[in-house]
């Protein structure tokens, strides 16, 4: 008897979580998945970053999907750390799986942005480890702009794509952030960027998915870098994109439906 959980309540649990923390359900090698479900956020206290530049945190406004749901298209298109060579990922992975995922470079791609209520940030990595697919998410509890802050409360989320297996601390106190610096990128798809280095550790393993021995992410440390303006990006991206000429009208003056 399999301990993974259907494919299609996989999924819908799968959105919910990621909705929660405010991803998009259309990540880099992420399948469509639809339905909705509940999943914790990613801390709720709010630590607040050293301003290095006095800057005031803009939550990334996610476009509308054709089904309704929330998703940040440009995010998800665009790789936030392309042409930031110095870009990382170091995990050490127990329980569940035994992995020490190094990813460097054009091994990963970053994705992220505030969270919607602008006190938090989320940072995520894709790429490959042997014959696994992986997708991290880092849900850290300061705000997104330029500066330092140390002991940040973060949830970790990984995700085997494809072998539908999710873990998620699903709350603050598991996971710490205890070195955290942003500084500002240059402008990328008329988007602002954020760089983020981070490094932490956790003292409680992430719950499966249903059921299933849990994970334990007991150190990691990463360069990543998010998007701020995704909902910018976005537009600019839709108005750039051909429009749909309406047909004429018929006789009568009715015009027909495109």
């Amino acid at each position: 008897m399999s301990l993974r959980p259907a494919p299609r309540a996989y999924r819908a649990l799968r959105l919910g979580l990621l909705m929660a923390l405010g991803m998009s359900p259309t990540l880099p090698h992420a399948a469509a998945a639809a339905g909705a479900g509940t999943a914790g956020t990613a801390g709720t206290a709010g630590t607040a970053l050293t301003a290095a530049t006095p800057a005031t945190a803009q939550a990334a406004a996610p476009a509308a999907s054709a089904s309704g749901l929330a998703a940040l298209p440009t995010a998800a298109a665009h790789d936030a750390c392309q042409g930031e060579h110095a870009a990382f990922l170091s995990a050490r992975l127990r329980g569940a799986a035994t992995l020490d995922v190094d990813w460097h470079g054009a091994r990963l791609r970053c994705d992220g942005g505030a969270r919607p209520d602008g006190r938090g940030m989320r940072v995520s990595f894709s790429g490959r480890h042997g014959r696994h697919r992986l997708l991290f998410i880092f849900g850290i509890d300061a705000a997104p702009h330029a500066g330092s802050a140390r002991n940040v409360a973060t949830n970790v989320t990984v995700i085997f794509e494809g072998e539908r297996r999710l873990y998620s601390t699903r709350g603050d106190d598991r996971c710490t952030v205890d070195v955290l610096s942003a500084r500002s990128l240059p402008l990328r798809a008329g988007a602002r960027r954020l760089a983020v280095r981070a490094r932490g550790f956790c003292i409680a393993p992430a719950s499966a998915l249903g059921s299933g021995a849990p994970l334990l992410v007991s150190r990691f440390d990463f360069r990543g870098a998010i998007f701020l303006d995704a909902d910018t990006a976005a537009g600019r991206a839709r108005s750039a994109a051909p429009r749909t000429r309406r047909p004429a009208p018929r006789a009568g003056g009715q015009a027909s439906e495109p």
